[in-house]
């Protein structure tokens, strides 16, 4: 609970909380209400006076509301701040620059023109990038003949100096715009870049080496050139993004056109702009250049990032700090909550403890949905029927599997929230420190790991009792609760591999090979097998087929990575993590594939900078891989294992 909000705000949150008796809950939701006690009312006045608590709500429900109220505000690093600032004056250019074109493209004329490209867009195969600039060469002269001769067929004066409210349109800071704009080629440096970042290194690729922009006023005149272009010029292909804006709501076309010179052929860019849209390219282009960078990946990257920051609902007058303070509090909305704290821990801002408070506030909101489910699966009324499903007749909710799924569903997210915010206390022993709140944040910690494995068994038993065993939810259930077990210190080893081994192949049989939940189920699988350490387990490793526990892991891991290469997510998280792992498992002595594991090292490296940059922990992870791995090598030539006995822990 922040420390603002209205009292009725309080009182739900009383009554919301499992972990208060019905009775608690009741008696202390009417004081709230009798005495309109607000947030800050609350903390005033129970922090400071526990008995006076206690005698409202009882000893156990005052602990527990006490321990709500203790809760701080976060505090964000500069570097969150900054981030958060140029996103908020980004969303504020973005609608001005969407204003401008409603008004200026009344019409949309321009929609009529589909986007298109051939498969691959490319030079000569194999062209090296010092060719692309060779072939540019020969057919510049070529190229700005032609945007010549398109400028003049839509009436315009090639040479005409664009204006804009009364002013002359700057190119630079003492050079206009003029209807036509002829670029020197690209530089070599972004050249490479990009042929790095967008091509993966294919150089024939590079098809805007030779550029040109042409600037016109009106929706009328915008629509002659476009006409013109597609009649004068062979137009191998087209990205109209006056129909489909960049992420930063910039619109122009961008036609790809072939021209050739002798025997050389060559593919040429032309850019058509609106003068009232490219007015704000100035201020648009900051935010592009500055996300480009902070995300340091391809155009297609950039743009799917900032459309998930878009969907988080980001408001102007927020600061970073607020908004995630109000979204802990009161957000009910779950996708909205996970997106902001991906961004925060892992958008490379590394802000973990921010996002830890949204995953929390993300669980009170699954359990509260949980329990509501629970309620309403037990009352079998028509009223309650009706409400939750819209049927007729109550009876049919008893043979109805939709409430089952979606409770199942709601326990297996409540669940995975759960191990996510305890895995941390799970994992390191009691703290030695007296401060209560430190011992206080480990407890509730191990008793979120506790709850996730015992909601992942019940979800399990649920489903296969009330879906069948062979339901997604019940294999999906099974998947997860194998690998609680194979995390838990208390964990059967045999039950997680029999678990897993058991749902993965239905699962590639009922939701296919590539699905998600086939892809989570056979990364864990692997993880499983790759963790049997005694006789036995390694025997029945062998038995499934495989000729080492490292084989199996190397096998599984290797498939997923395929799997997701082939999906067209060669930079997935996912298939990333999986990599790293592929790498580590290589340097088992049953595979001693050492070069193998350095390589995959390497490429999972550049994919990490190039879609999370370098301050980022995955990155970071990543990179100390690599820079291990001549230590490594150096303990194998004395007779010693790959991994030191730290690394194992690790």
């Amino acid at each position: 609970m922040g420390a603002g909000g209205s009292f009725e705000y309080v009182a739900k949150f009383v009554e919301d909380d499992p972990e208060l008796e019905a009775d608690d809950q009741r008696k202390l939701a009417a004081y709230v209400r009798e005495h309109r006690i607000t947030g800050k009312r609350a903390r005033r006045r129970f922090m400071n006076d526990k008995s006076a608590l206690e005698e409202i709500a009882g000893p156990k429900a005052a602990k527990v509301l006490r321990s709500r109220l203790r809760q701080k505000k976060v505090r964000v690093g500069k570097k969150a701040e900054e981030f958060f600032a140029n996103v908020k004056d980004f969303i504020a250019a973005k609608h001005e620059i969407d204003a401008t074109a409603e008004r200026v493209l009344p019409r949309s004329y321009m929609d009529s023109y589909q986007s298109f490209k051939p498969a691959v867009l490319r030079h000569a195969e194999g062209m090296s990038i010092d060719d692309v600039y060779q072939s540019a060469e020969c057919t510049r002269s070529a190229f700005e003949q032609a945007a010549r001769s398109v400028v003049e067929a839509a009436d315009l004066d090639p040479d005409e100096v664009v204006t804009h409210d009364g002013e002359e349109l700057m190119l630079t800071d003492d050079l206009p715009f003029t209807r036509l704009c002829l670029a020197p080629p690209k530089g070599h440096a972004r050249a490479a870049e990009k042929i790095r970042d967008d091509y993966e290194g294919d150089a024939s690729r590079l098809v805007d080496v030779n550029r040109c922009s042409i600037v016109v006023d009106e929706e009328q005149q915008l629509v002659a050139v476009a006409s013109k272009l597609m009649e004068k010029c062979e137009v191998v292909r087209l990205k109209n993004r006056f129909a489909e804006p960049l992420f930063n709501g910039y619109r122009d076309a961008l036609y790809s056109v072939r021209v050739s010179s002798g025997d050389t052929s060559h593919i040429c860019e032309l850019q058509l702009h609106l003068a009232a849209v490219i007015a704000h390219k100035e201020k648009t282009h900051h935010y592009y250049e500055y996300f480009r960078s902070y995300f340091a990946g391809s155009m297609a990257e950039v743009d799917s990032r900032m459309k998930d920051l878009m969907d988080i609902g980001i408001s102007h007058d927020k600061s970073l700090e607020g908004l995630v303070n109000d979204l802990a509090a009161s957000c009910t909305d779950v996708p909205r909550l996970k997106g902001l704290a991906r961004f925060l821990g892992y958008g490379g801002m590394d802000e973990y403890e921010l996002a830890a408070r949204l995953y929390d506030r993300c669980l009170d909101v699954h359990l509260t949905s949980l329990n509501a489910a629970r309620l309403l699966w037990r009352d079998k009324t028509a009223s309650i029927a009706q409400s939750f499903r819209g049927i007729d007749d109550a009876n049919a909710l008893k043979h109805d599997s939709k409430p089952v799924e979606e409770i199942c569903r709601a326990q297996l997210e409540a669940a995975d929230n759960a191990q996510w915010h305890g895995s941390e206390g799970h994992e390191r022993p009691r703290p030695t420190c007296c401060a209560p709140e430190v011992v206080e944040a480990w407890e509730a910690q191990c008793e979120a790991w506790r709850k996730a494995g015992a909601l992942f068994r019940e979800t399990r038993d649920r489903a296969s009792s009330k879906l069948g065993n062979e339901h997604p939810v019940t294999l999906t259930a099974a998947a997860s609760l194998a690998g609680w077990i194979l995390e838990d210190k208390d964990g059967d080893w045999n039950e997680a591999f029999d678990l897993c081994s058991d749902a993965l192949p239905k699962l590639a049989k009922v939701l296919g090979a590539t699905h998600p939940d086939t892809l989570d189920a056979r990364s864990q699988l692997a993880q499983i097998c790759w963790s049997a350490t005694t006789k036995k387990s390694r025997e029945r490793v062998e038995a499934a087929g495989y000729e080492s526990s490292a084989h199996a892991a190397a096998a599984l891991f290797a498939e997923n990575i395929e799997a997701y290469r082939a999906m067209g997510e060669p930079d997935s998280e996912h298939r990333l993590m999986n990599m790293t792992q592929l790498a580590r498992v290589y340097n088992e002595p049953a595979l001693a594939r050492y070069d193998d594991s350095l390589a995959v090292l390497r490429e999972a490296l550049e994919r990490y900078r190039r879609t999370l940059g370098e301050a980022n922990s995955n990155t970071d992870a990543c990179l100390e891989l690599v820079d291990r791995h001549a230590e490594g090598l150096e303990r194998v030539s004395q007779g010693d294992p790959f991994y030191s006995d730290d690394e194992e822990e690790a």
